[in-house]
């Protein structure tokens, strides 16, 4: 944490001596001085449009570029050798307590935003990968995950999915988690997914939804058939899902790991 503020400060203070060679009109210097720290966020949200939305919508977008700001700092320090690494447990859990505590007086939708660019940036990516295979990219057995792919879909796994959970956006958690999993072990995602009955459904996943269906038609008889139940509420309604491709594929590894004594 003590590294990440001595380089923010140094950016700062870069920032500002840059800013001091500059010819600025006494009305941009006032400005400037006014905004502090945050000067150089709103300069890189000039003309972008986000003022015509109000003051509270300029304050959420100035929270968001200071957790921007955090991250690419935070990547500069756990940087090994000049490379970025994979991203550990503790990394992980260092970064996220440090975006809590950078937000701590903004706004939770700023989170919200950062998490949905890490999915947006995992898209993109997938995108890419895919424009390259069909432009006559190099074609191998096995597929690469490129350091960027790899970087983005832990971080996505270990810091975003968790931030969007206790933030209760729990569709973006999901989503956040199906597109790293599908990026870093494609095989294993589709494999997974059929087995859930998810787009490229076989005769497993069929057999579960069947299963699902016949145990929620159970639960809601024996829950009709408690009198004493029924005569105290107005309506009953059972639901029942599929868990997700990557809780499943979690489940199993921990089930293996388990019948194997590890």
């Amino acid at each position: 944490y003590s590294s990440l503020v001595a380089v923010r400060e140094r950016d700062l203070d870069i920032h500002c001596d840059a800013s001091d060679n500059n010819s600025c009109s006494l009305e941009e210097e006032e400005c400037l001085r006014q905004a502090g720290s945050d000067a150089k966020y709103l300069c890189a949200l000039a003309g972008s449009g986000v003022e015509n939305f109000g003051t509270h919508a300029v304050k959420i977008a100035l929270d968001a570029a200071r957790l921007k700001s955090m991250e690419t700092l935070a990547a500069t320090v756990v940087r090994k050798n000049g490379k970025l690494g994979s991203l550990n447990k503790s990394d992980a859990r260092n970064l996220r307590s440090l975006l809590l505590t950078v937000n701590e007086e903004g706004d939770w939708r700023a989170l919200a935003i950062r998490s949905a660019a890490c999915l947006y940036r995992l898209e993109g990516l997938e995108a890419y990968r895919s424009l390259l295979s069909t432009t006559g990219g190099p074609k191998r057995r096995t597929r690469l995950v490129s350091p960027d792919e790899s970087r983005a879909s832990q971080e996505a796994l270990h810091i975003y999915a968790p931030l969007a959970a206790r933030l209760g956006m729990f569709r973006l958690k999901t989503e956040l988690e199906d597109a790293a999993f599908r990026t870093l072990y494609p095989r294993s995602h589709a494999k997974v997914s059929a087995l859930c009955g998810g787009e490229n459904t076989n005769s497993v996943g069929e057999g579960m939804k069947s299963v699902l269906d016949d145990i929620t038609h159970q639960m809601k008889r024996l829950v009709q058939e408690d009198v004493t139940f029924m005569e105290n509420i107005e309506h009953v309604s059972v639901t029942a899902r599929v868990k997700e491709p990557f809780s499943v594929w979690r489940k199993m590894l921990k089930i293996s790991r388990e019948g194997e004594g590890v």
